[in-house]
């Protein structure tokens, strides 16, 4: 049993564009490297995307790993990038012959990584980078969405993570999404996407009924937004992971989000990083824990759920008997909320990694969770806060 107070969060750094699915990278602390029985977790990009082999396919979903007190705010990231967006450009141009050359060399590059995609899977997530033509942007959007279209059923991944996608490139992007029925996972994160947006993808959504994974971390979707992705959500019965992390949902994005996990029941991996949950929005969550059995991963960090919202998820752990990986870091839960988790776990035999870290967690509360992993016998990992009052460490009892 590993119980690890210290460590911090791997640093933001780039890996390898390519990695072997059975590529072992610990992550969390070890938190997230544990795996159910069907999926090879593993650290692939800037901010963190987890990806697993899922019986025939190989789906992604983003993870931040970036702690409260270090993110920067939503609006300075676009605008630095827009900043940098706008200097690739000029570099670009200054460089092409006049009369458009440019936007058509990268247009050239678009079709490019649809033309040599393999295994249906086609990624702009570092094409920046790669071409030095800057991000995408909505003007690059209709010859994205001519390419899904040409590609049609035999794309299974598209991921657009970090660019200055906003609300009109959904619009095309939902277009693009009518002539690909096979996509399995969409990603979106790190770009300039409103609730509009939301509307435009839940719209997609309807016509890919067995997308298996969504991403729109660290956007500027709100409960409205949520409020649309809920439409969607109930025309895709084959979803099993979302992530939403970053995003301003409130505690009325929660309540949205729980009504349609009512339809997701195959749901394995929430990710719902600093979406602004109190402890109302927690409890919602639980509520809609309640209709996710298959449910295996969850992390509700950097949040302000307190004591009362943690005793929301302990009541939402006994509907989750295979939870294997729980994150309620940055939270301010307290004695009384590790308390709560204590009483959850005696629910999810499955537990293999528990984050408690920055929660002000004394000694009562350590008392609370030592007894807590009697009944979690898979348990491996532990991480409280190098902050926590305790310095008693944990451990297993033998009897």
């Amino acid at each position: 049993r590993n119980v690890n107070s210290s460590a911090g969060w791997l640093p933001r750094h780039r890996l390898p564009r390519h990695r072997s699915p059975s590529s072992s990278i610990a992550t969390h602390g070890q938190l997230l490297a544990h795996a159910p029985p069907h999926a090879d977790f593993f650290r692939r990009t800037r901010s963190g995307v987890f990806a697993a082999a899922a019986d025939e396919f190989t789906f992604r979903t983003h993870v931040p790993l970036v702690l409260l007190e270090e993110r920067m705010p939503a609006a300075a990231s676009l605008q630095n990038r827009a900043a940098a967006h706008e200097a690739a450009v000029a570099a670009a141009r200054e460089e092409a012959a006049p009369g458009g050359q440019w936007q058509d060399e990268k247009a050239v590059w678009i079709r490019e990584y649809f033309a040599t995609a393999r295994d249906g899977i086609v990624e702009f997530g570092e094409f920046d980078q790669q071409t030095r033509l800057g991000f995408l942007t909505d003007d690059d959007m209709p010859v994205i969405a001519e390419e899904m279209r040409r590609a049609g059923d035999t794309l299974l991944l598209l991921s657009l993570e970090y660019n200055c996608i906003s609300d009109e490139g959904c619009r095309l992007l939902a277009e693009g999404m009518k002539h690909t029925p096979s996509l399995r996972a969409l990603v979106l994160d790190d770009n300039a996407i409103g609730n509009e947006g939301a509307r435009w993808i839940a719209l997609g959504m309807g016509h890919t009924p067995v997308l298996q994974t969504l991403a729109l971390c660290s956007n500027s979707i709100t409960h409205r937004g949520a409020g649309f992705l809920t439409g969607g959500i109930k025309q895709t019965p084959e979803l099993i992971a979302i992530g939403l992390s970053n995003n301003p949902l409130g505690d009325d994005g929660a309540k949205a989000l729980a009504g349609a996990m009512a339809f997701a029941r195959k749901m394995q991996h929430i990710c719902l990083e600093g979406t602004y949950f109190g402890p109302e929005g927690a409890r919602h969550i639980a509520d809609g824990m309640k209709n996710t059995p298959r449910l295996k991963w969850l992390s509700l960090a950097d949040n302000s759920i307190r004591a009362e919202g943690a005793a929301a998820v302990a009541e939402g752990m006994k509907s989750t008997p295979r939870l294997s990986a729980l994150d309620l870091s940055a939270n301010g839960i307290g004695d009384r909320g590790a308390a709560s988790v204590a009483e959850g776990m005696l629910h999810t035999p499955a537990l293999r990694g528990l984050a408690l870290k920055h929660n002000g967690i004394g000694e009562d509360g350590c008392y609370h969770l030592e007894k807590g992993t009697h009944c979690t016998p898979d348990l491996e990992t532990l991480e409280l806060s190098s902050r926590s009052s305790s310095r008693r460490p944990l451990r297993r009892t033998e009897h």
